[in-house]
């Protein structure tokens, strides 16, 4: 079966809906280039307008981790979530040392019987020991859920720069 009449049939609807603000048209984008050298340059290009938020130019995700959800978004809700997101993690930082208390706590309040020894020597830290082991999932689930993430790899490199 020939897709051609299909395939120009959506061309024509897509380049009449790239007329109208919204529609087909995003405020993101990747440019390809056809040799390195072109792509080189045009990283290195500054003052391409007086605006430097026009075009941010950077070395694109892998094709296969792109986050193609987090181009689409809204300009306006993205800076809510970017917003939240810190506020999630300064409220973290903040609760970090009382649960770690608190866990501390709770768990020397359980009783073992007779390993109650054994149990001693672990309950004092076993807070930190959970929190230290669940502080980074609770900071990438922050990450991947309140900012605007181009790749899923990008989740890793900001927990490591934090």
């Amino acid at each position: 079966q020939d897709l051609r009449p299909k395939v120009e049939e959506e061309r024509k609807r897509v380049l009449t809906e790239a007329e109208k603000v919204g529609g087909v048209n995003l405020n993101n984008g990747f440019v390809v280039f056809n040799d390195l050298t072109s792509a080189q340059v045009a990283v290195r290009l500054t003052g391409i307008t007086e605006d430097f938020t026009d075009f941010i130019v950077e070395d694109p995700p892998e094709p296969l981790d792109i986050q193609w959800n987090d181009f689409t978004q809204d300009p306006t809700a993205r800076q809510g979530r970017t917003i939240l997101g810190y506020a999630l993690t300064a409220a973290l930082f903040f609760a970090y040392m009382p649960l770690v208390v608190t866990i501390t706590n709770v768990a020397e309040l359980v009783d073992l019987g007779p390993l109650e020894s054994v149990w001693s020597s672990v309950a004092p830290t076993a807070g930190l020991q959970i929190m230290v082991a669940f502080l980074p999932t609770f900071l990438i689930h922050i990450y991947k859920h309140c900012f605007t993430l181009r790749a899923a790899a990008w989740a890793q490199h900001k927990l490591q720069s934090w």
